[in-house]
């Protein structure tokens, strides 16, 4: 099966690189994902509730958090739009006058989490809105719309420190850096559920697929990521994958040496390639120096 297949669950991957990225603090927040804000199929991506209003969060992507906090996520590959921007006021304000909670405008804060930084979205908000957005600390823009912390976050411009896990979650990851995620697993992170793992993983695969293949054998060897991995279909994936290049470069080496002794025995070049099956660059690859 490609690494490509199936497709990422990009919202799912998001919500567990938060929690991983957040995992300190969480005997004090709660995920709600797809918080449904009214009667209709309206519905917020993720809302973190912050159980302890004393609570002090010195990640950068959380410091701003207050009791209620909405959470919108798009993907690498989409930025956040004006219309976004509108969609999201709205949402506040549904959230504030529901009568399910008891949040005020002094208990709610509004973030946006994407991988592409939103100039024309900023420089609309402080033209129309009269709001000055400034970075508050590496990859974290931060305004008021009103009494409303409204909070951006690049994900590709957070620091290791303010989001290893969010930071991830993008195109252009080197195996690197993919390693030290698997060495920040955090050793309760079961509790967190295969499905987000799998989601996340999946994710980042599909973006960078060449580093995940070569970062993946060492995640096997990290017992507690492993065992929650190998029942997933990603892992399964990623080692039928890996059984599959083994059997295709063992095929190549058995067609190898028999190229080798027909060439000994003085097939031409042409028959050898036929009767081996092997590509011209395959056999002069394999026979350089021979």
């Amino acid at each position: 099966m490609g690494m490509d297949k199936p497709r990422s669950k990009w919202h799912a991957a998001f919500v567990w690189a938060l929690r991983m990225d957040l995992w300190k603090y969480r005997n004090v927040l709660e995920f709600v994902e797809e918080h449904r804000l009214t009667v209709e199929p309206m519905r917020i991506d993720l809302l973190v509730i912050k159980k302890r209003e004393d609570a002090v969060i010195e990640k950068s992507i959380a410091r701003a958090f207050r009791r209620h906090n909405i959470m919108e996520y798009k993907n690498p590959r989409v930025g956040v739009s004006v219309n976004d921007f509108h969609k999201a006021i709205s949402y506040v304000f549904q959230y504030i006058f529901s009568d399910k909670n008891d949040a005020g405008a002094d208990d709610v804060t509004f973030t946006f989490v994407a991988g592409r930084y939103a100039r024309g979205l900023f420089e609309y908000i402080e033209r129309v809105w009269g709001c000055k957005i400034s970075a508050v600390a590496s990859g974290v823009m931060a305004t008021r719309i009103g009494p409303i912390p409204f909070q951006f976050v690049e994900s590709r411009s957070l620091s290791e420190e303010g989001g290893l896990w969010l930071s991830s979650l993008n195109f252009g990851v080197g195996a690197d850096k993919l390693e030290r995620v698997a060495e920040a697993f955090p050793e309760e992170g079961a509790a967190g559920g295969a499905d987000g793992l799998s989601a996340y993983m999946r994710a980042v695969a599909n973006a960078n697929p060449e580093a995940m293949k070569e970062v993946f054998t060492e995640m096997r060897k990290k017992d507690t990521l492993y065992k929650i991995l190998i029942d997933t279909d990603f892992a399964r994936d990623m080692i039928s994958e890996g059984e599959a290049r083994g059997e295709a470069r063992g095929e190549v080496k058995s067609a190898l040496n028999i190229a080798r002794r027909m060439l000994t025995g003085g097939l031409s070049v042409e028959d050898v390639l036929r009767f081996t099956g092997l590509s011209r660059e395959q056999l002069r690859e394999g026979t350089a120096g021979n």
